[in-house]
């Protein structure tokens, strides 16, 4: 096989199968149960992981390691039809400080919580970009009794979310978007969250949101009773939303 290794091997959740091409290590988990966190931290290596069809359930994370962590930009992350339900993290369900290029796809969220700062999904990553899409995070909520949480903060690199459906958040604001670099922002519907909804920090260049649609039937706190807020303090940029529906509460604006 010249530079291709296979390797085949056995873990405490099921089977994992291993692929070394050029250098390139490839881990696909498929059709598996988690129970416990999972912390991906290959220093020197340059490493493909796919998580396809998996459940993670009832997993309980108050340490450092969050539900799945990745702090390494030679580690590259696929996520497909996966559903994360009643897990509770001690910060984010997802963590990527440092990752390279992930895409998180037909994903579902039910009934976590969080404990900390952040609920499902956090990237940091200059110079990279992350696309989730077509994926539901429904009825999860915060543990602090102090400000709300952010469910979804994207710092920094290229973002692309697309038909996505946040519903019935509690003390959590749905997603924050920050330093954007080329966004894309399209085909979603936000309902019912009471910590807020869009929040838009410090982006580079003029932004588009198209065809996302806002609900709230709740009376938000003084503090957290808009729909959409922007931020800039660095650069000078506009935000347009196109064919979209923003519905507040009667009482709010």
């Amino acid at each position: 096989l010249g530079s291709i290794i296979f390797i085949k091997k056995y873990n405490p959740y099921g089977s994992e199968i291993i692929e070394e091409v050029n250098n390139i290590t490839y881990i696909t988990y498929k059709d598996m149960t988690f129970n416990s966190t999972i912390h991906f931290d290959m220093p020197g290596y340059m490493v493909s992981i796919t998580i396809l069809n998996c459940v993670f359930h009832d997993i309980i994370s108050l340490d450092y390691y969050r539900i799945i962590l990745i702090q390494n930009d030679k580690i590259s992350l696929y996520i497909t039809d996966t559903t994360f339900i009643e897990c509770t993290s001690s910060e984010d369900i997802i963590s990527l400080p440092r990752c390279c290029y992930p895409t998180i796809t037909h994903t579902c969220c039910i009934n976590c919580k969080s404990v900390t700062n952040r609920l499902f999904l956090y990237f940091d990553s200059a110079g990279d970009f992350i696309r989730f899409l077509y994926s539901t995070i429904y009825n999860c909520s915060s543990l602090s009794s102090g400000d709300p949480i952010t469910n979804v903060l994207i710092k920094n690199g290229d973002q692309y979310l697309k038909c996505l459906n946040i519903s019935n958040l509690k003390y959590a604001k749905a997603i924050q978007f920050e330093s954007a670099l080329c966004f894309s922002f399209s085909m979603s519907t936000i309902a019912n969250c009471t910590g807020g909804y869009i929040y838009v920090s410090n982006p580079q260049t003029d932004k588009v949101i198209e065809m996302v649609n806002i609900y709230n039937d709740y009376q938000l706190s003084a503090n957290h009773d808009s729909l959409i807020k922007i931020s800039s303090y660095q650069y000078s940029s506009t935000l347009i939303m196109m064919n979209c529906v923003l519905l507040n509460h009667p009482d709010r604006y």
